[in-house]
């Protein structure tokens, strides 16, 4: 009798074990096959791929322990890993530090549909880092000791071209440290990378003034890159080398406007003016 509630017990197992798989299997077929990542707000969904990828995810995360989603981190399926990687932010996997440096390196691009508007080549990193980020209450933003590791993780990333959109955000929204001051300082200034600059000209402006002047030419005269994440020509930028008001500058400033088709604003048409840089007729710019 009890070898045969054995033998019970472990069909039931290997029934259990074998649903389970079914159930993951199918769950894991439809987000792939839908194969576009959708927001979590459902309140006014746009179509039905939508609510179905919803309810997916809700039942990917009933169905699949940490474990499970650990391994799906590594799916052929670029939406998949993305779904299981913001899972293990909602149900509080310990180590998102280390799950967070695990998708940076994973450059893969996928559809995220947020409302009637898509983008094409999203990562998991960013998709990860805005599900936690705004899960933190907004009081708590600057002291939560996860969300720090997270924009250091970023801030330090040796590949800084493949994460632009998060180095961008990092530097907007965080104060770092005085620690943390080299490395921004480093990145300005060594690399040229204009958002660090951008972040010494906000906190520390006096403090590396002829730094930070010297790093605005140096993206002016550059050809546009990967690095060039500001839309339009920057106010900041504009006004803090035109300080000097030498000749020099003022050709620098007008080559950069001739030579990029940039959005300007009727503060940056005052501020050229003042400085007497006008554009003429056919859109070319000139100093008078």
């Amino acid at each position: 009798m009890r070898y045969s509630k054995i033998i019970v017990l472990i069909v039931l197992l290997g029934v259990a074990k074998y649903s389970f798989a079914q159930q993951l299997d199918i769950v894991v077929s439809s987000i792939a096959q839908i194969n576009a990542f959708y927001p979590f707000d459902i309140d006014n969904p746009m179509d039905r791929k939508e609510v179905t990828q919803f309810q997916n995810f809700v039942t990917l995360k009933e169905i699949a322990d940490t474990g499970t989603l650990l391994k799906l981190l590594g799916h052929p399926n670029a939406v998949v890993a993305c779904y299981a990687a913001v899972g293990l932010i909602d149900k509080g996997y310990p180590e998102l530090v280390r799950i967070f440096c695990k998708v940076l390196d994973d450059n893969r691009g996928f559809l995220s549909i947020s409302g009637d508007m898509g983008s094409l080549g999203e990562q998991i990193a960013t998709e990860f880092y805005f599900r936690y980020r705004n899960n933190v209450k907004k009081e708590f933003i600057k002291t939560d000791r996860v969300l720090l590791e997270l924009d250091s993780s970023i801030l330090f990333y040796p590949y800084l071209d493949s994460q632009q959109s998060l180095f961008y955000i990092v530097l907007q929204e965080r104060e770092f440290p005085n620690s943390f001051i080299p490395r921004i300082r480093f990145l300005a200034f060594e690399e040229n990378r204009i958002n660090a600059a951008m972040y010494l000209h906000k906190w520390y402006k006096e403090k590396y003034k002829q730094e930070i002047e010297k790093a605005f030419i140096t993206w002016l005269t550059k050809p546009q890159s990967v690095d060039d994440s500001l839309n339009g020509v920057n106010p900041e930028i504009i006004s803090t080398v035109l300080e000097e008001n030498t000749l020099d500058v003022k050709k620098t400033v007008v080559s950069y406007l001739n030579r990029h088709s940039v959005p300007i604003d009727n503060n940056i048409f005052l501020l050229l003016e003042k400085y007497g840089i006008y554009e003429q007729p056919l859109g070319n710019w000139k100093i008078r």
